[in-house]
């Protein structure tokens, strides 16, 4: 899956977006295909957005195929709570809280905290309770998310 997940990300691109996440839920031929995707750019992604790019990732995955008359497809934005995944996203978000889900080697742990650095092996978080930065192998991660920053 993730070398479709990189072709699509590329496809995306042709069109002025970059995929933020993809996810596969089913099984069988009635799959459900979410692909989550953002704009290369600061802009929002818009119902329009989304209406416009879903013929295209169907026939994209179609053409690879996976995709067929029984599966299903959903086009949306990542979301305040978006996953971060790739470089690109830790550097997008670097400075702001996040949630992260990894195992310590004896636990899962969630820490959730401020992204203050990242390489491409390590993740440093200044833990949101206070304390010494938190080093956390990339390697380890079950999942990482922005934590939304909703003010009213």
């Amino acid at each position: 899956m993730l070398q479709l997940e990189e072709e699509l990300d590329e496809f995306l691109y042709d069109y002025g977006y970059q995929l933020v996440d993809f996810v596969i839920a089913g099984k069988g031929p009635s799959r459900i295909y979410r692909v989550l995707f953002e704009h290369v750019g600061d802009e929002k992604i818009t119902i329009d957005d989304c209406s416009g790019m879903a013929p295209q990732v169907r026939l994209f995955l179609e053409m690879k195929g996976v995709y067929n008359e029984k599966s299903s497809l959903e086009l949306s934005s990542g979301g305040l709570d978006r996953v971060l995944k790739r470089d690109r996203d830790f550097e997008k978000f670097l400075g702001r809280e996040v949630k992260v889900r990894f195992f310590d080697g004896q636990h899962k742990v969630t820490l959730k905290g401020q992204l203050a650095s990242f390489t491409d092996r390590k993740l440093m978080i200044v833990p949101s309770e206070g304390g010494e930065t938190v080093q956390v192998d990339r390697g380890s991660v079950e999942k990482a998310n922005l934590v939304p920053n909703v003010e009213f």
